[in-house]
């Protein structure tokens, strides 16, 4: 039996214990990605919410992958095929021989067991992407009391779902509201998936929203983060934000990319009547220097094209796109947090695959006949659910 032991989260924001508006979110992450692509992703949201909440993105544990070769993952469990998974599926049927997934709602629930000695369990909030999505799913449900609400993106019901779905029928007991939404085109976890998920739920007496996106893919829109937001705020009776703005991920399929940027350094160099160098473009867009509290302010740009321009032009398109913005400011500590996060879930990962590539080369022949040449090749396909969040309505793949 395999035990789940989570990474480092990201914690972002905080409690106030004497607010009745004091809430916690508990946000699960895809396959093979790390917290912070999902907190960039909601931080237009975030920081909007004119509340005390405090938002802990869990970093899933590593599990062995079958499907790859028995590579490691950032995961919640394990895939055993690289078969779209749909109702009837075989890891939709998988009975988690390994206690992959059993470990993982273990620790989930633990954690949902911490924030309660903090916040009443109605002010609780779990959702989740795609793997993380069933997990959250499957906490919500085995959760000894009812929470504020539960996400379910682009995910699936576990056989234990089902099970409990089945032993609640005409129980009403079931007092949690879910949200559950789908890419009508998702290509890596079928949108019948979620349809059948709605039924379960809804002959087992619970209160479900459930929307499709027609076009969408495995990957969040606009629409989808709307919706996010407006159960979010509904469930723990917040005034929804308005002209909350969306904007593309710094790993857009575009050349342009949201980047943050001191208000405090670029007002000097829009005023400086020397000649400007490269050295000032590049500090300007590197805010690690900057103390905690220092402001930050989104703008979309190409950094690339920035420093083949002249200096003083660079800085005049910068300024323009930070003019033209209307994205959330940020705080310097919660961009560190971020994108060290990030950082350290891509070494961990490639330490990782480096650790097991001996392991690859050494690959026994597969019980269908498959020889070890072909296993290392399967083992070096992307994971099925690598494009775990796109933020903007381009599309961002992780």
């Amino acid at each position: 039996m395999v035990k789940a032991e989570l990474g480092k989260p990201l914690v972002l924001g905080d409690l106030d214990p004497g607010s009745s508006d004091s809430a916690a979110i508990l946000w699960l992450h895809g396959f093979g990605d790390s917290p912070g692509g999902w907190a960039a992703g909601l931080q237009p949201f975030r920081t909007s919410v004119d509340a005390k909440w405090k938002w802990i993105h869990l970093c899933a544990p590593t599990f062995v992958q079958p499907c790859f070769g028995n590579r490691k993952f950032r995961a919640w469990g394990q895939f055993l095929t690289q078969e779209r998974l749909r109702p009837g599926s075989t890891d939709y049927m998988d009975n988690d021989k390994e206690g992959a997934y059993a470990s993982s709602v273990e620790a989930v629930l633990a954690e949902l067991g911490e924030l309660e000695r903090s916040l009443p369990p109605n002010r609780l909030v779990i959702g989740g992407f795609s793997q993380g999505a069933a997990i959250a799913l499957e906490c919500a449900l085995r959760y000894p009391k009812a929470l504020a609400g539960c996400i379910v993106l682009a995910g699936w019901a576990r056989p234990p779902v089902h099970e409990l779905l089945a032993a609640a029928k005409g129980k009403q007991e079931i007092s949690t509201p879910f949200l559950l939404c789908h890419g009508e085109s998702d290509d890596m976890v079928d949108v019948s998936c979620a349809e059948a998920a709605k039924d379960m739920l809804l002959e087992s007496g619970a209160n479900v929203q459930f929307h499709k996106y027609p076009g969408i893919q495995h990957e969040s829109c606009p629409e989808l983060l709307t919706a996010v937001m407006e159960f979010m705020c509904n469930s723990l009776h917040l005034q929804i934000p308005e002209n909350v703005k969306w904007e593309n991920g710094s790993d857009s399929d575009s050349e342009n990319a949201l980047v943050y940027v001191s208000r405090s350094r670029l007002e000097p160099l829009q005023n400086a009547q020397g000649d400007l160098g490269n050295e000032s473009i590049v500090e300007l867009l590197d805010p690690a220097g900057l103390a905690e509290t220092e402001i930050l302010v989104p703008a979309v740009l190409q950094p690339e094209q920035l420093l083949s321009m002249p200096p003083a032009e660079a800085i005049k398109v910068i300024a323009e796109a930070v003019g033209g913005s209307t994205g959330p400011e940020i705080t310097v500590k919660e961009w560190r947090d971020m994108h060290c996060l990030c950082s350290e879930a891509s070494e961990e990962a490639e330490e990782e695959e480096l650790s097991n590539d001996d392991d690859d080369s050494d690959a026994e022949p597969q019980e269908d006949g498959q020889s070890g040449q072909a296993a290392e090749s399967e083992a070096c396909s992307e994971p099925p659910e690598k494009r775990s969040r796109r933020e903007g309505a381009d599309g961002a793949d992780d």
